[in-house]
């Protein structure tokens, strides 16, 4: 009798492991899931970085700034250039 019941429970263990081979299949199908919502995530970060970086070169202040440097630094070195020339003209 006891050996009746031994396999009895063989056979539950044997269902119960086929019970856990479909949940982990299952699992699976969430993960790929999972990584499809991802890839739509860095979808949406890309475009939206690409918006800042273009809104910011567009922004009328933003690119004054960056003439006005420009051209500061450019009458800077003119400045510069002049004053290093003389001395060398005497010598």
């Amino acid at each position: 009798d006891d050996d009746d019941d031994d396999d009895a429970t063989d056979d539950d263990d044997a269902t119960d492991d086929d019970d856990e081979d479909d949940d982990d299949e299952d699992d699976d199908d969430e993960d790929d899931d999972d990584e499809d919502d991802d890839d739509e995530d860095d979808d949406e970060s890309d475009k939206e970085s690409k918006k800042q970086s273009s809104t910011s070169f567009n922004n009328p202040m933003i690119k004054f700034l960056l003439y006005l440097l420009i051209f500061i630094i450019a009458i800077n070195y003119r400045f510069y250039s002049k004053k290093e020339s003389p001395p060398m003209e005497e010598e």
